[in-house]
């Protein structure tokens, strides 16, 4: 018996067993679509995928190695929570002076620790992005 399977359906489930097995973090927000546009405009992601449930939208970006899942918030479920995600870039220098010119700063770049370097930025729904080096 030959099974069709859409081609969105294939990339849709490969995505998902490639990433079963890393933690992907999440953020809740209350509109996932505006969310993914900033994150999109703003720091460089692309959306990978999405899907509409009955909690409402998820959606999965990636940006260099880093995947975040946004999630629609539950209204039911409302609580004040700071969320904070961690992001590993490789060309941390360049991507700092890009979006120092286009997001809030938190923390700016310590140029002096080169071991460590990192910056903060805060995104439309107020969640702290820690952007890192990856350690060699």
């Amino acid at each position: 018996m030959l099974v069709r399977m859409s081609i969105f359906r294939w990339l849709y489930e490969l995505i998902f067993l490639y990433v079963i097995d890393k933690k992907i973090p999440i953020i809740w927000v209350e509109s996932p679509r505006l969310t993914s546009s900033y994150y999109k405009e703003y720091l460089g992601f692309r959306i990978l995928t999405w899907k509409n449930n009955q909690k409402g939208m998820d959606i999965l970006l990636k940006k260099q190695n880093n995947l975040i899942w946004i999630k629609q918030l539950d209204k039911s479920l409302v609580t004040k929570q700071i969320q904070k995600i961690t992001i590993f870039l490789s060309n941390i220098e360049s991507e700092y002076s890009n979006l120092s010119q286009r997001v809030r700063l938190v923390k700016p770049i310590d140029k002096l620790n080169n071991k460590n370097t990192f910056f903060t930025v805060r995104d439309c729904n107020g969640i702290d992005i820690v952007c890192v080096r990856p350690r060699i």
